[in-house]
């Protein structure tokens, strides 16, 4: 997660500029309701992404917009946008291509850890983020939760065992 940092620090200098932007939108698409579609409904998260750490590239012909199309025509609920350029080759201009041409909710899947990343999210189009607890100390965790809901966006939030998910249990 060094490099996630890194990156973090690089924008930080943008932070108020960021936060101004994200404050002028109020049209988000409602990540969450898409998905609660009554018990005889399956709801779907499709997800955009180049590559991944263990296939590698994925079509190296990738056109972020194209897959979105595809999966719009194919009626997908929701999809989930990869924006971590190191393992993923995703980037946020990736999301900024796709919300254009969506009508269902989008959410940045990326390793989220500063304020300053929702805030990309919101600029580029996003109506959800992903939150990994394995990545977050409680502290930063609870604080990324309380800022992406006090902008009206909705939260993913990713854990893989029982301790992890009584951590986001513990967010309300």
């Amino acid at each position: 997660m060094d490099h996630k940092l890194a990156e973090v620090e690089a924008i930080l200098p943008h932070l108020e500029k960021y936060r101004a932007a994200a404050l002028s939108r109020n049209d988000f698409g409602g990540f969450r309701s898409a998905l609660d579609l009554g018990p005889d409904r399956l709801g779907i998260i499709a997800e955009v992404k180049h590559a991944s750490p263990s296939a590698g590239v994925i079509d190296p012909n990738f056109d972020p917009a194209r897959q979105a199309r595809m999966y719009l025509d194919g009626g997908a609920n929701c999809m989930s946008v990869l924006t971590d350029e190191k393992y993923f080759k995703g980037s946020l201009a990736d999301l900024t291509k796709i919300s254009p041409i969506s009508d269902i909710p989008l959410i940045r899947k990326d390793f989220i850890r500063h304020e300053i990343q929702i805030y990309e999210a919101i600029i580029s189009g996003a109506d959800a983020i992903l939150l990994i607890v394995a990545a977050l100390d409680d502290e930063t965790l609870g604080r990324l939760y309380k800022e992406a809901k006090d902008f009206q966006l909705d939260v993913l939030v990713e854990v893989h065992d029982l301790p992890e998910m009584e951590r986001a249990i513990d967010l309300g």
